[in-house]
């Protein structure tokens, strides 16, 4: 029994560790390298500006991210592979990859021509349609074409790819550092890959536990499942500071369920109120209310008092933030979103996609004893996020996915019990 206890224990966190590489790898690809440089370059000046106060509301408020990239995960960044950067950096940045493919007498395709003519008139009836599917003007084309039928017409522009890069590295310092390994820019950008490795580990397996508090071994795992096939509808640039937030969310999550003592959660709360206030509001609401409306013979007056105060604290933090520590911080965000929201059919789409198992159980937040006494947080979560965010960034809305997967692991267990029963 306890030898497979163990083994369970170690695929369990063998799980979490190759999920959370495999999932991350997965933002890594879909945003980092989908505008290649640009969007690395971009993560870095704005990490840059965040930390001088520069940056702009709602980011420069969520400063424990580039604090944390600046001065831990930079120092300790794992390289993570970037197909598109190596052939970018191995062919456009260097004169070698146009040649070799624009050559007559290097390229692979033109040797299975009968003549550098052919060949010649071939790329340049393919480019010419490139030119006009982009929608460059007639004159800019007839200047490409009047120098294309030459024979040797790639000569005039193989050095397009690294003097391009030249001129941006002259118009934008550092911009080719993002893929040259021992650079800051480098650092910086695989740093915050890394610590969303890190923080996506640490909420599988704080998540695992708190399933396993309301279910069983199987159950909890059948829930990170559950979770690692939803994560990837929340990816977007800005992933490592929603991986942040959604960690220290599970975490306090996990300290509510587990009754942990008040003054962690209230260390929690302060801490990550400089990464995402609203969300560690969310903790706090939940830790009240599962206090408030206890039984009175349950009810202690000092945890209500500690409750008041971690619902005060993100206020706090951001009235800090706000009028103290970057006063001058341009905000052009608006002040609601409720119409956008209501106005949005992707609103829906992402949103039902997102909460589309737990909708299926939403009737077991009704039956546990928890549910029933925090039910008023995770409302209030709820209409701040549809007044104040755009909840089609369905990231916004994990701390109350998470908060209600376990009630919908407890439904599909009720679930496969009946029809095991019936058979």
């Amino acid at each position: 029994m306890m030898q497979n206890k163990r083994r369970f224990l170690l695929f369990v966190i063998v799980f979490i560790i190759s999920f959370s590489y495999i999932l991350t790898s997965l933002n890594n690809w879909t945003f980092y390298s989908r505008v290649g440089e640009f969007t690395k370059y971009a993560y870095v000046k704005m990490n840059q500006i965040t930390l001088i106060g520069k940056s702009f509301a709602p980011f420069q408020y969520r400063i424990l991210q580039p604090l944390l990239v600046e001065f831990v995960f930079r120092h300790i960044a794992i390289p993570w592979r970037d197909d598109m950067g190596e052939i970018v950096e191995n062919g456009l940045k260097t004169n070698t990859a146009l040649t070799t493919l624009l050559n007559p007498a290097k390229s692979k395709i033109a040797s299975v021509l009968p003549s550098k003519r052919v060949f010649n008139r071939n790329v340049v009836d393919y480019l010419r349609n490139a030119l006009v599917k982009l929608g460059v003007s007639p004159k800019y084309r007839f200047f490409f074409l009047l120098i294309a039928p030459t024979v040797n017409w790639y000569e005039s522009i193989r050095t397009i790819g690294s003097t391009s890069f030249r001129v941006l590295d002259t118009l934008l310092p550092g911009f080719s550092n993002v893929d040259h390994s021992g650079t800051y820019e480098y650092s910086v950008v695989n740093g915050a890959i890394t610590s969303e490795f890190i923080y996506t580990i640490l909420t599988m397996l704080f998540l695992f536990l708190i399933l396993k508090k309301f279910t069983d071994d199987k159950y909890a795992f059948i829930g990170l499942l559950a979770f690692s096939a939803t994560l990837p509808l929340t990816f977007n640039v800005t992933a490592p500071e929603s991986a942040l937030a959604l960690m220290l969310v599970t975490i306090g999550f996990y300290m509510v369920v587990r009754d942990i003592k008040p003054g962690w959660i209230l260390f929690l709360v302060a801490v990550g109120s400089f990464a995402r206030a609203d969300q560690m509001l969310f903790i706090a609401l939940v830790y009240l209310s599962n206090q408030l409306f206890r039984k009175k013979k349950e009810r202690k007056l000092s945890k209500l008092w500690n409750g008041v105060a971690m619902c005060v604290i993100p206020f706090a933090v951001m009235g800090l933030l706000m009028f103290v520590l970057f006063p001058n911080t341009p905000n052009n965000y608006p002040p609601s979103n409720l119409l956008y929201n209501f106005t949005n059919p992707w609103a829906y789409v992402y949103v039902l996609l997102l909460f589309n198992i737990e909708l299926l159980f939403l009737s077991e937040l009704f039956k546990h004893t928890f549910y029933k006494r925090t039910m008023i947080a995770l409302v209030i979560f709820l209409f701040i996020d549809l007044v104040g965010g755009m909840v089609e960034e369905v990231r916004i809305l994990m701390p109350a996915y998470i908060f209600m997967l376990p009630a919908t692991m407890l439904g599909i267990k009720k679930l496969f019990s009946e029809i095991s029963y019936e058979q």
